[in-house]
């Protein structure tokens, strides 16, 4: 994730403002739904829990690489909506 993360880093354009959006939609969709369904069910086994943080994390680079992604909501909602699905699959 790190060497991803730095190779993101180095390619996605120069203005400040879009790499922190492109980071916290990252952070969001990687951490957040996980968090979530932590919250409600207490316990998300580890394999879904690792899926959810990588589909959340790559659907959000993939979709940051779209021409007009920067701040669309597409780029907000689909990854961190699958990646919902996918903790919430893996609840105990």
């Amino acid at each position: 994730m790190c060497v991803i993360s730095m190779l993101i880093a180095i390619y996605i354009p120069e203005d400040i403002f879009t790499r922190v959006l492109f980071a916290w939609n990252a952070l969001g969709a990687a951490f957040g739904p996980l968090l979530i369904v932590k919250v409600i069910s207490k316990s998300v086994d580890g394999k879904y829990a690792f899926a959810a943080i990588a589909t959340g994390f790559s659907l959000s680079v993939l979709l940051s690489l779209l021409p007009s992604a920067p701040g669309d909501y597409l780029e907000r909602l689909i990854p961190f909506s699958l990646a919902f699905v996918i903790a919430w699959l893996g609840r105990r």
